[in-house]
C-alpha cells in the first residue's frame, strides 16, 4: 500500500526570495556635521511570481539603530553611525551601500535599493495626506525633549488616534519611556496607517506632486516610476500580506560597553536568524505597536 505524503511549501525568505529595499530615517540638525540614522528598515517585496496561485506579500524587519556590528573599513560600531561613515567615503550612495554589506553580513540579507528620509520629510508626508490613524489597545505614556534639558509628556489613549504630521514623529521617533523594540513596533503601524490614508484619498495619482513637494527630504536610488509601481503593488495587499518582525530579547541582549555605551549585541545567532526566515509568518504591520506603554485600564 502507498500511503500519500504532502511535502511542506519551502519557506519563503528576505535572505533568497524577495526584492529588498533599505529604509533609513535621519534627523541631522542644521549645522551638524555628522548624523545617526535612527530608523533602519528592510522592506521585502515577494512578488511570488515562481508560487503556483502565491499571492504578492510584503515584510518590514526593523534593525535596531543600537545594534553592535563590525563596520568594513572602520571596526565595531552601532550600525546608527554606518550611513554617515559611508557618506564620507563615497557621497551620494555610500553611506546606503555599507549599511546594506552590514546587513548582509549580519543578517544575509541582500538590499538592493535605498530610500534615505529627514524626519521632517515624515512629518510633511503625513500632512500631506491630512492626517493618519493609529490605534491603541493600551495607552501609550511617552516623553519628549523640550529644548530645555527636559521633557514633555506626549501621552495617547487606548483606541484610535489620529495623529497630524508633528504627532506622527513624536509616535515613531520617542522611546524615553518605551525602548527600541516598542518604538519599532509602533514605526511598522505608522507605515500602515499611511498606506490607509494614502488609498483613502485615492493618493496614487498625486504620487509626482508629492515626489516634487518633498524632494527636499529625501534621498533614493529609485525612480518615480518605481515608487509609483510599489505604490501600485501596496494599494492590492490585503492586512494579512503585509508581515513585519521586530526582534526579540530572545536575539538580542542589551550591553553596556568598557567605555559605557548602552548596545544591543547578538545573544543568539541561530534565534535571530529564525526570526529573521519569520518574516513572512510574522504578525502583520497592521497589528504592530498596539500595547502602548503595555498597562491597559482593567
Amino acid at each position: 500500500q502507498v500511503t500519500a505524503t504532502s511535502t511542506a511549501a519551502p519557506v519563503r525568505t528576505a535572505r533568497s526570495d524577495t526584492e529588498n529595499i533599505l529604509v533609513l530615517g535621519a534627523d541631522p540638525r542644521p549645522g551638524d556635521k555628522s548624523w545617526r540614522t535612527d530608523t533602519i528598515m528592510i522592506v521585502a517585496v515577494d512578488y511570488q511570481k515562481d508560487v503556483p496561485g502565491g499571492r504578492p506579500q510584503v515584510g518590514v524587519i526593523s534593525v535596531p539603530r543600537d545594534l553592535w556590528v563590525n563596520i568594513p573599513g572602520y571596526g565595531n560600531g552601532r550600525i546608527n553611525q554606518a550611513d554617515y561613515i559611508g557618506e564620507g567615503r563615497k557621497p551620494n550612495g555610500g553611506g546606503p551601500a555599507l549599511v546594506s554589506e552590514i546587513l548582509n553580513n549580519t543578517l544575509g540579507i541582500r538590499t538592493t535599493h535605498y530610500v534615505r528620509i529627514r524626519q521632517e520629510g515624515l512629518v510633511e508626508l503625513v500632512d500631506a495626506l491630512g492626517g493618519v490613524t493609529v490605534t491603541l489597545d493600551c495607552p501609550l505614556n511617552e516623553l519628549t525633549p523640550n529644548g530645555r534639558g527636559g521633557y514633555n509628556h506626549f501621552n495617547l489613549p487606548a483606541g484610535e488616534n489620529f495623529l497630524d504630521g508633528a504627532a506622527a514623529k513624536k509616535f515613531a521617533t520617542f522611546r524615553y519611556a518605551s525602548n527600541d523594540f516598542s518604538r519599532a513596533s509602533r514605526q511598522q503601524q505608522l507605515i500602515w496607517a499611511i498606506r490607509e490614508r494614502a488609498l483613502q484619498i485615492d493618493a496614487i495619482p498625486i504620487i509626482p506632486q508629492l515626489w516634487q513637494a518633498l524632494s527636499k527630504t529625501f534621498t533614493t536610488d529609485l525612480s518615480l516610476l518605481d515608487v509609483i509601481r510599489f505604490a501600485r503593488l501596496g494599494s492590492q495587499l490585503d492586512a494579512d500580506q503585509v508581515h513585519g518582525v521586530v526582534f526579540s530579547t530572545r536575539a538580542l541582549a542589551n550591553t553596556v560597553m568598557s567605555g559605557g555605551a548602552q548596545v544591543l549585541v547578538i545573544r543568539s545567532r541561530t534565534a535571530l536568524m529564525a526570526e529573521v526566515d519569520s518574516l513572512f509568518a510574522g504578525k502583520p504591520i497592521a497589528e504592530q505597536g498596539r500595547q502602548g506603554s503595555g498597562r491597559c485600564p482593567n
